[in-house]
């Protein structure tokens, strides 16, 4: 009965989360603007990201923010912390003119989301949400015993709930920044344990407790980072996001070289020969066009495709799990 008021209770938190960053990617548009103070003290706008943004066409470099929502541009919170200009309503901002005469604007944040805004950044995630939800249940009926199954279950919820939240976190908002940065970091943990509790059946293993340890110390540093920025201001959000970035891809390769060395090992036949096979399919059309085809490219300030489109190759994950499920490769769970 204990265990019973747990999960409902997880299930209750996890769906006020989810809830919540809905509600917040819902209300407010993506501006997409980077702000830095110059050496006047000025707040100006030093990059808008995408043509699909709201302040694409009516923000341009070189403006100079001096107000929002009733605020100066110093005390605005987006701004204040991250550099970025986001949930706002109201922007008062200050521009040079072709004749070199200096023009007062005021802009009203239009927050009502087009269809095509609410499929990719709501609708989208939100289906994500609910089929990594749907096959984490099926598992739980059948294999809520199984520490292997456990760990499974938090792997699918992790990835639904960084894809919904990095929407939220990508509007500035500190929730769905915390628990976009929380899930994303824990996402190839949850992995790689699943991966341990689930080999011990066939005595392999494909990571030791001591390198877990060290990963889960690296997720408590940029966890930190993150807190001290928002409730101190204190740290840079582009060394925050460069840290976020290097840990996952380079946790990802390693899971990968892992993979692939695991699935060499046993390609000559044995029970585990489809097991890396599917499981390396999963991971690679899953996570490949996020990692190397937005999060490396980022580093060093490009970027071949956006994180929205990359994020949609997840959903490709339960597909290849759904089949190994169904055809008894991985737990004996009978699906209709």
């Amino acid at each position: 009965m204990a265990y019973k008021s747990k999960m409902l209770t997880f299930i209750f938190l996890i769906s006020i989360l989810v809830g919540y960053l809905s509600f917040s990617i819902y209300k407010n548009a993506f501006i997409g603007v980077l702000i830095s103070q110059n050496s006047e003290g000025q707040y100006v706008v030093t990059d808008h990201s995408s043509k699909t943004h709201w302040g694409f066409g009516r923000i341009f470099v070189g403006d100079v923010i001096t107000e929002v929502d009733g605020q100066p541009a110093k005390d605005f919170f987006s701004i204040k912390t991250y550099g970025l200009l986001e949930r706002a309503s109201t922007i008062h901002l200050s521009r040079i003119g072709e004749d070199g005469s200096l023009h007062h604007i005021q802009l009203h944040v239009d927050n009502q989301l087009s269809l095509n805004e609410l499929m990719i950044q709501l609708f989208s995630p939100l289906t994500a949400v609910l089929i990594f939800s749907g096959l984490s249940f099926f598992v739980y009926r059948r294999k809520k015993g199984d520490p292997a199954a456990v760990q499974l279950i938090l792997f699918f919820l992790s990835i639904g709930i960084a894809y919904l939240s990095s929407l939220s976190s990508g509007r500035a908002d500190p929730i769905g920044r915390l628990t976009m940065t929380f899930t994303i970091l824990l996402v190839p943990i949850f992995f790689l344990q699943f991966m341990s509790y689930y080999l011990r059946r066939y005595q392999e293993t494909i990571v030791n407790r001591r390198c877990l340890g060290v990963l889960y110390a690296v997720i408590c540093i940029i966890m930190g980072l993150n807190l001290s920025k928002i409730l101190f201001n204190f740290g840079s959000p582009m060394v925050i996001s460069t840290l976020i970035l290097i840990y996952f891809i380079g946790i990802n390769i390693y899971i990968i070289f892992r993979l692939v060395q695991k699935f060499l090992a046993h390609r000559h036949g044995g029970p585990l020969k489809s097991l890396f096979k599917l499981i390396l399919i999963g991971h690679v059309t899953g996570f490949f066009p996020f990692v190397f085809l937005f999060a490396v490219p980022q580093l060093f300030g490009i970027s071949f495709l956006s994180p929205e489109i990359a994020a949609v190759f997840l959903l490709t994950i339960p597909i290849v799990y759904l089949y190994m499920f169904t055809t008894n490769q991985l737990f004996d769970i009978d699906f209709l």
